[in-house]
């Protein structure tokens, strides 16, 4: 078992010592997971919080929001990011979206004083949104999940599950033949920095990263003509190895998997 400084965490599958030593073909499983987030930048004399993002936010989708703020304690305190209300806007106002930078959380607090000695917030504190919502059954025949930070829970949850199945089922047909590592990566959001680290700590042979992609039932099929419901989506990138990726075509095919093919540009995920 592997953890680093990068918050990645990585754990091998062989029955012995001796796999490991006979230098077999490492094959690492990883997602990724963090989320987005934001970091505290700033704060005002009026007891406001102002915030930077940390990974690519949406800044239409972050006014009206709530949100927790955690101290350099580990203590939240709830915010809000308030917007004035559309029937006193100008028509300017109303066209145009801010910043993130120049928006503000509004915790409760009148003064900056009160900022600091109740909640002991302060410059570079994680700030999350404060959604916990989830739904295993959602729509109208109840096969869809909706949650926040899907990307990557879906992805974590999947390295999971096929640990535990390959450690029950497969062990010996696949540990005999191959170092077979699985992870959850630190960083993603931010630039993919954990999966650099982790890929210098192991140096493995082959790579499957497991992560969310756009889906598109509703819009343009800008990288493929990926659908929910239609099976897993092998990726194709100047980032990635083409010919595995077609190993993995090959190997959905032989066994009757439903899957979606998809290229994207060399950016995006730990790939």
């Amino acid at each position: 078992v592997l953890h680093d400084k990068m918050h990645n965490s990585a754990w091998r599958l062989r029955q012995n010592t001796t796999n490991f030593l006979l230098g077999l073909p490492a094959i690492l499983i990883e997602a990724h997971i963090d989320s987005c987030s934001f970091l505290v930048s700033n704060l005002t004399q009026d007891g406001y919080v102002n915030v930077i993002p940390q990974g690519g936010i949406d800044k239409k989708v972050v006014q009206g929001q709530s949100f927790y703020i955690y101290n350099k304690d580990g203590k939240r305190f709830r915010a809000i990011c308030p917007k004035d209300p559309i029937h006193i806007d100008t028509k300017e106002q109303r066209d145009r979206i801010d910043e993130i930078s120049s928006m503000t959380l509004d915790c409760g607090c009148s003064s900056l004083t009160e900022l600091k000695e109740v909640t002991g917030i302060d410059v570079g504190d994680i700030v999350v949104y404060a959604n916990d919502y989830f739904e295993y059954d959602f729509g109208v025949k109840g096969k869809y999940i909706v949650s926040q930070n899907l990307d990557d829970k879906a992805g974590v949850m999947c390295v999971y599950d096929l640990a535990k199945r390959i450690s029950k089922e497969f062990t010996s047909q696949l540990t005999d033949k191959y170092d077979i590592i699985f992870a959850v990566t630190g960083s993603e959001e931010t630039g993919t920095r954990g999966a650099v680290q982790l890929a210098q700590e192991l140096r493995c042979n082959y790579v499957i990263s497991i992560d969310c992609t756009f889906a598109n039932n509703r819009s343009f099929a800008k990288y493929g003509n990926i659908n929910t419901g239609k099976g897993a989506v092998i990726n194709f990138s100047p980032a990635s190895n083409r010919e595995f990726s077609r190993d993995l075509q090959d190997a959905a095919r032989r066994n009757c998997v439903s899957h979606q093919l998809q290229a994207t540009p060399p950016y995006g995920t730990n790939i």
